[in-house]
């Protein structure tokens, strides 16, 4: 597992408590490939592989707002998520904003716990300002026709709930709309 030290380096800030113990279940799950662990729940890690060479390979050109310091992605159309950069804010408590390029950035939960357990609900593509009925059928109406698919993304989520402070809302929608509905522009480098 990576070194505290070592995470600084990739993220380009200091992890959190919370971001360590996610990094640490990441490596529980899937030594070989830790960046991946969650990947069936659409979310991937790439800072915790092996060969990692950066943010800009990862996120930079993707329209990530200048406020916004990624740390996850979607593995697919660029879908990535970040913390909004908030001076008297530590990042873990700061909003989690959801940056899709192809059509806009918004803040999908008030902080890193919270959004874990947005995720151990959906998965990471459909993350967004949702009513509480879209939450709960994301994943029905996703993989309804493959049990196995629903089955590993339940212990995935099982995983990420262990982590300390981590629970599974039963209003996600009252989580989504703890916090504003900011429009960001788009960066694109």
């Amino acid at each position: 597992m990576l070194t505290i030290k070592e995470m600084e380096e990739r993220l380009g800030f200091t992890p959190g408590p919370t971001l360590v113990e996610l990094a640490k279940r990441a490596y529980e799950t899937a030594s070989v490939l830790p960046s991946h662990a969650f990947a069936k729940l659409w979310f991937i890690l790439p800072w915790l592989e092996a060969k990692y060479d950066g943010y800009d390979t990862c996120f930079g050109g993707s329209g990530t707002p200048k406020n916004v310091k990624a740390f996850a992605f979607t593995g697919g159309d660029l879908v990535h998520f970040g913390f909004l950069t908030a001076p008297d804010l530590e990042n873990e408590e700061s909003p989690i904003v959801c940056i899709d390029p192809g059509d806009c950035a918004q803040i999908v939960a008030p902080n890193l716990r919270a959004f874990l357990g947005l995720l151990s609900i959906a998965f990471g593509e459909v993350m967004g300002r949702h009513t509480n009925e879209h939450w709960f059928a994301f994943r029905q109406k996703w993989y309804g026709n493959e049990p196995d698919h629903l089955q590993e993304m339940e212990r995935l989520s099982q995983i990420i709930l262990t982590i300390p402070d981590v629970t599974r809302p039963s209003d996600p929608e009252r989580i989504v709309k703890m916090t504003a509905d900011i429009t960001f522009e788009l960066f694109w480098d």
